[in-house]
């Protein structure tokens, strides 16, 4: 069968590789890189429900979720697109993971840490004044910038396309970007020798574009996603139709007052302003 062409960045191709259980080797290097910290233990087997609703067409949003050391909750979450919006889902759904953790009954003091993670295909507008393609947020003091009120709150955020003008020697998470953009890079092919997690990960994408499975769910996928936009855009335009169709309303009632005040009578004005004879008389 002839191999499918797809690309690690498309979400779901992304929770495939990194999220799937059994894979747990894949995300724990990958998510070690971003955090800077060594990961003991990475549990990934609640991207099996994540799968799972993903398979049956009800997720419009995959991310990849671990479990890290001591109970952390890691999300990791791929936008392609700069929205606008993303600083605010950025922390919206750092907070919705966070909260869901407290059971009715626990107490606080049970509530871990959460890391968000977002990879960026685009560059973020807000943050065109910095260089890095690989930022680092918490909670800070105003003017005491290095005092940190917990260290419970941890938003990553990487873009793309910076990292692609950054080259730095011995940049391993650069070359898992590179990656995800294009896994035919040169110089991910040149490096994947190197490193047997990357080799891994790549072994899982050539599993999956040898997958008329898989091709078929992505195609279903982006069928769905597209059906989404043309709800939203039609919406937008009925909305527009409506509220235009209502000032034009409106402006022929201003008219038809002007004209009852002209003493024009109810037939003279109906046939200007093509309103009924039952909304003149409401007006007089």
């Amino acid at each position: 069968m002839e191999k499918i062409n797809l690309v690690p960045k498309n979400d779901l191709v992304f929770q495939r590789i990194f999220g799937k259980v059994g894979n747990e080797d894949i995300a724990k290097r990958f998510i070690e890189l971003i955090i800077g910290k060594k990961i003991e233990t990475i549990d990934l087997d609640v991207n099996r429900e994540l799968i799972r609703e993903k398979e049956e067409g009800k997720l419009s949003r995959l991310d990849v979720r671990a479990k890290l050391n001591d109970g952390i909750s890691c999300n990791i979450e791929i936008q392609l697109k700069d929205q606008n919006n993303m600083e605010k889902r950025a922390l919206y759904y750092w907070a919705r993971l966070h909260g869901n953790q407290l059971k009715v009954g626990e107490d606080y003091k049970d509530v871990k840490k959460t890391i968000s993670i977002i990879i960026m295909g685009e560059n973020l507008k807000r943050l065109a004044d910095i260089e890095e393609y690989h930022t680092k947020w918490k909670l800070r003091e105003e003017k005491k910038k290095e005092k940190i009120l917990t260290e419970d709150i941890e938003i990553h955020i990487l873009e793309m396309e910076k990292m692609k003008n950054r080259v730095k020697e011995k940049d391993e998470l650069r070359l898992w970007l590179l990656f995800l953009d294009n896994p035919e890079n040169e110089e991910v092919l040149k490096k994947m020798e190197e490193n047997d997690f990357l080799k891994q990960a790549m072994k899982e994408y050539e599993h999956l574009r040898g997958s008329e499975s898989f091709w078929r769910l992505v195609e279903l996928r982006e069928k769905n996603l597209r059906d989404e936009v043309w709800e939203k855009n039609n919406a937008r335009e009925e909305g527009r139709k409506e509220g235009t169709e209502k000032g034009k309303k409106e402006e022929k009632i201003e008219i038809a007052k002007k004209l009852l005040k002209k003493g024009y009578n109810v037939e003279q004005i109906m046939e200007i302003t093509d309103l009924s004879e039952d909304e003149i008389k409401e007006i007089q």
